[in-house]
């Protein structure tokens, strides 16, 4: 083990604490610092094992193991602000688990190979923010059967559970009758106007805006839900997206009043009371984390600063430029009172809040509301709370494990499984071996709609074992940078309305067959060849996957090509 900055090679307290050692750098001790590598393990190439890598922000290709013994060339990669604070090692029989807890939202994974060696580093990155606490790492060795990736996930979720970090969907169900629901049945999101994306006008105006598009109206969604209800959906939760002034994205933080050419919030609550009818639960899509100039409570008062005092920038979208809203701001300014608002409407479920769990904590410089990143959490926590005793859930884009305690479905993990990467030999699941039975998700963005695409995201999904989601209309991007996929759920008429709802209550019915393993912990994951994968849950029942073109058996087991099979 090695721990070096720019100016320095430092030595951390090492304690001996039973069933694992904690390493530990003092705060005081890396002021000044831009930076600490902590290089915590090596290996040969040629030996047995692999390294385990949790997904991350940059790039987002899924989890995946790197094994010694593939060929490759030499290379480097940084792996930037993981989802998980944890990577680990295995080497012959025994693998070693490296779980940060201290400045766990500021680090990187840096893989390098180089002279036949392999080596794995944690850089904490003090460029933004000065270290605001110790540097933590606790490192864990397994064996036996807990030497696998699947072993070091067990452990990690063993750990958040035995300090509370969150509760089994098992247990929070009980008290919130939203998730029991949402566990069992689709998440069906409509996408009803937008403004032409990318924009052509960067800052808006009332004057200068560009017009929304219909997409879906209100009365034609009520008409879908009836659909659902006549092909035998007993069970469905919707989610409208783009219902506010100006449509998806609009004028965040404005929400309010409801978009008139969709109809109105007459015609809004005509949807709301229709799923009260039909046991649909209804919510509304909400923004915390995006700020447009068009907005009629524009300020740069609650907009997040960099540390020269510019305003942060979170990308640009049909509004035009979005800035980032600082979360502490977010939670006082506009949520304690929206969101209550939107609840009184008759809203339930999961509420959804976009962006807010699919990007790492971020940090404001404002001298009126400055925040690390670990206060950045904790004012996020507080919307996420507030939306639970508003609506009875939480939902987001994305699965940040500091999140974990209040989120209860992501929608997707990640936005391409199995993407090239120099060190990617194999996907693994490992955020679903933490938190399946924890939070329901559906793992990437290529199988939002699977049921309208292809047979491997439909095994994606399977895998996975994604909470499905059906988005009507999530193909918006005009410069085709549609992210989840160009294949879509439209509904323009009578005909596709009843086409589209027939084939879904098919899915889902097929879903409900797996909808069980919602509430397992996943135990294991195993790659039993190139093409066959298992996965078996705490209650007993195993899942094989094939995604070849052949049918294969396991243990007496046939596996159709291209199938999965269920083994109780």
């Amino acid at each position: 083990m090695k721990i070096t900055s720019e100016t320095a090679e430092y030595t951390p307290r090492v304690t001996d604490c039973g069933s694992y050692t904690e390493l530990r750098l003092g705060a005081d001790e890396l002021s000044g610092e831009r930076e600490a590598v902590f290089t915590l393990f090596t290996a040969a190439a040629g030996e047995e094992g692999y390294f385990v890598i949790p997904d991350c922000f940059q790039p987002r290709i899924g989890s995946f193991i790197c094994r010694f013994d593939a060929p490759r060339e030499e290379g480097e990669a940084l792996y930037r602000f993981p989802l998980l604070p944890i990577f680990g090692a295995l080497r012959g029989e025994s693998a070693l688990l490296a779980i940060v807890t201290g400045m766990r939202h500021d680090f990187h994974i840096r893989l390098t190979f180089a002279g036949g060696i392999y080596t794995l580093a944690a850089v904490f990155d003090f460029s933004e923010y000065p270290p605001y606490e110790d540097v933590v790492i606790r490192l864990a060795e397994l064996t036996g059967e807990d030497a696998s990736y699947s072993g070091m996930a067990r452990y990690y979720r063993r750990y958040q559970l035995e300090r509370g970090a969150c509760l089994p969907i098992r247990e929070r169900e009980k008290l919130y009758p939203g998730l029991r629901n949402a566990a069992d049945c689709f998440s069906v999101r409509i996408r009803h106007g937008w403004k032409p994306r990318p924009a052509a006008v960067r800052h808006q105006t009332p004057e200068n805006e560009p017009p929304m598009g219909v997409a879906m109206d209100f009365e034609r969604t009520v008409r879908l839900m009836e659909a659902f209800a006549r092909n035998g959906m007993d069970k469905a939760e919707l989610c409208l997206v783009g219902w506010n002034k100006s449509g998806h994205d609009g004028r965040f933080p404005q929400h309010f009043p409801v978009e008139e050419k969709l109809g109105g919030e007459s015609g809004l609550l005509s949807v709301i009371e229709a799923g009260k009818r039909l046991g649909y639960p209804v919510d509304l899509f909400t923004n915390s984390t995006g700020a447009y100039e068009v907005a009629d409570c524009w300020s740069e008062e609650y907009i997040a600063k960099q540390s020269d005092g510019a305003l942060q920038v979170g990308g640009v979208t049909g509004s035009g430029v979005c800035y980032r809203v600082c979360a502490k701001r977010a939670y006082e300014r506009s949520d304690l009172s929206m969101l209550p608002r939107v609840s009184e409407m008759g809203c339930r479920g999961l509420h959804y809040v976009d962006v807010q769990t699919i990007v790492p904590p971020q940090v404001c410089h404002d001298k009126n509301h400055p925040l690390n990143r670990a206060q950045w959490v904790e004012w996020v926590c507080r919307i996420m709370k507030l939306s639970r005793d508003c609506f009875g859930g939480y939902s987001s884009e994305g699965g940040y494990d500091c999140y974990a305690g209040l989120l209860d479905y992501a929608l997707y993990i990640t936005f391409g499984l199995g993407r090239a990467n120099q060190f990617a030999d194999a996907r693994v699941p490992l955020w679903q071996l933490v938190y399946n039975g924890i939070i329901l998700s559906n793992p990437s963005a290529e199988t939002v709609n699977y049921m309208v695409k292809g047979q491997r995201e439909r095994l994606l999904a399977v895998e996975y074992n994604a909470r499905p989601v059906a988005y009507y209309y999530s193909k918006f991007c005009a410069d085709g940078h549609n992210w989840m996929g160009e294949t879509d759920l439209v509904a323009p008429d009578d005909e596709a309305i009843e086409g589209t709802a027939a084939l879904l209550a098919r899915e889902y019915r097929e879903y409900r067959r797996r909808s069980r393993l919602q509430r397992e912990f996943m135990e294991e994951h195993r790659i039993l060849n190139g093409d066959l994968r298992l996965v078996s849950y705490s209650g007993g029942t195993s899942v094989v996957v094939n995604y070849g073109d052949r049918e294969q058996r396991y243990n007496g087991t046939v596996v159709p090509a291209l199938d999965y099979v269920i083994i109780d």
